[in-house]
């Protein structure tokens, strides 16, 4: 009976061992992820991003154009496309983006 006892003990301390280890991941993942968003300007190599949250008559090409003097609006306006997962170039407001910028 006491083989029993501690074999009980030590697979409950297993799992609360896992439980606490799998709450830290959880903890360190959500960390990363506010600390990502609350980030404003996202670097890639040879690529820079800035967030921004569209407004009410913004558009990709106006977007792009603000942030980038001298550039290709169309290849920005595809690579912000592309970037944010979009299927069309229609953004409403409230919606979080990001757009290449001259870095």
């Amino acid at each position: 009976m006491s083989e029993l006892y501690i074999a009980v003990r030590r697979n409950n301390k297993m799992i609360i061992m896992v439980f606490s280890l799998m709450f830290l991941v959880f903890v360190m993942i959500a960390f990363l992820m506010l600390s990502y968003e609350n980030n404003p300007l996202i670097k890639m190599p040879g690529i820079a991003y800035e967030r921004i949250i569209v407004q009410q008559g913004d558009t990709l090409w106006d977007l792009a154009s603000k942030m980038n003097r001298n550039a290709d609006i169309s290849t920005l306006v595809s690579k912000t496309i592309k970037y944010n997962n979009l299927q069309s170039t229609y953004i409403l407001p409230g919606q979080i983006i990001y757009v290449p910028v001259n870095s």
